[in-house]
């Protein structure tokens, strides 16, 4: 039985969906510098999507699908970084850190991994103002329990805010993932709940590839 096919109360918009990619974060001690890195790379100019002001970091984006993007997450210039993103400084090339699972409602999916044995934090509220001064707003949720570095935090977006990808630059596609981590077994064990197809590697340090499909071939970032 998969993880939304458990019995649960579920919002009817959820009912149909099943675990899928959201995004995925590259970080870059600078974002003109990652900017340019992307398109030398891709043959794509990532857009700017605004600031964090909660965090201290700005990104730029690129659409990787119909509900999935690319961001590329920096140390906004002159802003305070929050410490849990302070590693951001210290990459001088594109490297991939975060990745996200999309879900309407995070409570409902807070619950549905307790009752898998998973120790969540409890759902964060997040925001950002686009350039255009639209608000952008969202809900994201982590897993504590058991530890593993390199698994996926999970998002609903507000339904009044329109999705990254909708309006980001086009041209390239998700073709895979893949994560090496300490704790492989346990993160391979949740990959196979959320029925994704990810490669999981153990190893000593925990590091993540991004493969993409774009003009100018076939992408690989991370090591």
């Amino acid at each position: 039985m998969s993880l939304l096919t458990k019995s649960a109360t579920k919002p009817q918009s959820e009912s149909a969906a099943s675990p899928a990619i959201d995004h995925v974060v590259i970080g870059v001690s600078d974002l003109n510098t990652g900017v340019k890195q992307l398109e030398d790379l891709t043959g794509l100019q990532a857009e700017f999507g605004g600031k964090h002001p909660h965090l201290g970091t700005e990104n730029a984006l690129l659409n990787l699908g119909p509900r999935q993007y690319l961001e590329v997450l920096a140390p906004a210039s002159g802003a305070k970084l929050d410490s849990s993103v302070s590693f951001l400084s210290n990459l001088q090339k594109l490297t991939p850190v975060l990745w996200a699972i999309s879900t309407v409602n995070v409570e409902w999916m807070a619950q549905l991994l307790k009752a898998r044995g998973y120790e969540t934090t409890p759902p964060r509220p997040g925001s950002r103002l686009r350039p255009d001064g639209a608000k952008l707003e969202w809900k994201t949720l982590s897993i504590k329990v058991p530890p593993m570095d390199m698994a996926p935090f999970f998002i609903a977006w507000n339904a009044k805010s329109v999705h990254p990808a909708k309006n980001s630059p086009t041209g390239c596609t998700l073709s895979g993932v893949e994560l090496t981590d300490p704790h492989a077994a346990d993160l391979q064990k949740l990959v196979d709940l959320l029925k994704l197809s990810i490669t999981v590697r153990s190893g000593t340090h925990a590091s993540m590839k991004v493969m993409l499909n774009c003009p100018k071939g076939k992408i690989v970032i991370g090591e």
